[in-house]
């Protein structure tokens, strides 16, 4: 983790390339911002950041789920990152600029990603640009399908921890004399598994 790059990310190409294709200027890294913004556009007075999911505990999402060891470091961290975020933007709005965030799943669909920069695209000009409301009705449907997704994620994690600890546990059961398991692939003996005492037929 370690090796994760920080800046020219991939998320950021993407969206300097889109726009790049829609003619709007910009600048990259504002490091005397509030947050250093990875994107600025002066003439319009907009600060873009583009998060990562994970870095930033991006919620509901799929690319957001915390490691299940070190908890208490990874909720501290999740915690820190998103105050840090919070007083960015606070500052960038005390100087007068209008900050966006968008984040790194919204990169994989057009309209959540227009729905994301709603705002800037509007006051492009650029046409097409959502209006209010087709952001806000874009926004939620991705939000729902993101929030399933993790929760599919979530079940598959946790199916995966029941699936490893029974087979840790299966040794000890298969040891234990009073174990009421029984190993399938074990060869049954008449004499270990007696037939239950019936009443007498009438």
């Amino acid at each position: 983790m370690a090796a994760c790059r920080s800046r020219d990310t991939g998320p950021e190409l993407v969206l300097r390339g889109l726009l790049d294709r829609l003619g709007i200027g910009y600048a990259a890294y504002a490091a005397g911002l509030p947050g250093t913004p990875d994107l600025v556009v002066p003439g319009l007075g907009f600060a873009v950041f583009v998060h990562g999911c994970f870095w930033h505990a991006h919620r509901p999402c799929a690319k957001y789920l915390p490691p299940l060891s070190n908890r208490a470091y990874w909720r501290g961290k999740a915690r820190a990152n998103a105050a840090r975020d919070g007083r960015a933007l606070g500052g960038l709005r005390s100087l007068g600029w209008r900050p966006l965030v968008v984040w790194e799943c919204r990169m994989a669909e057009r309209d959540a990603l227009y729905a994301s920069l709603a705002p800037l695209l509007r006051a492009a000009g650029v046409e097409g640009a959502p209006s209010p409301l087709a952001a806000a009705v874009a926004s939620a449907r991705f939000i729902l399908r993101s929030a399933a997704a993790q929760l599919r994620r979530r079940a598959r994690r946790a199916f995966r921890r029941a699936a490893a600890a029974m087979r840790a546990l299966r040794p000890r059961l298969k040891s234990s004399p009073s174990s009421p398991f029984i190993d399938p692939g074990a060869e049954l003996r008449a004499d270990e598994y007696p037939a239950p005492d019936l009443p007498p037929s009438r």
